[in-house]
């Protein structure tokens, strides 16, 4: 007789968002920004303010903030999920999350984000050119990024912005942070070659916002790895 096997799926970051929990979350993710999309559309047409348009903004204004709260939450969820070892998306919808994790995780995501970009958002915004000033600010942001977001993702709580921890820690695990690095920009690059060809064909264009989520998932889960592998030389104490 033989035995079934209780082996995980083998590591593939390009297949780890196939799971039911994954697609699931694919799925009300992309459609909550499709319906608040809609919503926006035909509020653009009114001219006047109207009761059904004031109703309109509200109703777009709280399916933004629940759709990129949930988001958020869920790509921490999935940094979690493989810092743990874990290979397919996780199925965390029985455990819904309240407003304060919703808020708490949107608000940590938004924070790594500003920390590494906003001076080259800055720097664009004052000159409007793309010179050297502006390459170096986003070199660097791309640099601190996924170490601060797995910060946030793990700690929750503004001692991830301590930049000596960051900068020690990448030192500590020089090579295989690097690799992180590259294998993010690699998969960034990717949606932005994959949209500009897509972005003007109809209806196909319309997958451009799920790929992009599906490809989050997997940058995620490419930081999870990261700490999973160096757990013992980063020494966080977390998980």
């Amino acid at each position: 007789m033989s035995q079934q096997s209780d082996e995980k799926p083998s590591f593939n970051p390009l297949l780890y968002p196939v799971s039911v929990g994954g697609l699931v979350h694919l799925i009300i993710i992309t459609t909550c920004f499709y319906v608040r999309n809609y919503l926006h559309s035909l509020s653009q047409g009114a001219v006047f303010m109207t009761p059904f348009l004031v109703l309109c903004l509200r109703v777009i204004f709280a399916i933004l903030v629940i759709a990129l709260g949930y988001f958020f939450y869920y790509l921490a969820e999935c940094v979690r999920d493989s810092a743990k070892a874990g290979t397919r998306a996780p199925a965390s919808i029985n455990n819904a999350p309240g407003w304060n994790e919703l808020l708490s995780e949107f608000g940590f995501a938004v924070l790594a984000f500003a920390g590494c970009f906003l001076p080259a958002m800055l720097i664009y915004g004052n000159t409007g050119n793309l010179d050297a000033k502006l390459w170096t600010a986003l070199a660097v942001g791309m640099w601190f990024f996924p170490m601060l977001y797995l910060r946030a993702a793990l700690f929750s709580e503004l001692r991830m912005f301590n930049p000596f921890e960051m900068i020690r820690s990448i030192a500590k695990t020089f090579v295989d942070y690097h690799l992180l690095v590259v294998g993010l920009i690699f998969v960034a690059d990717a949606f932005v070659v994959t949209q500009k060809y897509l972005q003007n064909a109809p209806f196909i264009s319309n997958l451009l916002l799920p790929l992009f989520i599906y490809l989050s998932m997997v940058c995620a889960h490419l930081i999870g790895r990261y700490y999973l592998k160096n757990t013992a030389t980063l020494n966080w104490d977390v998980l």
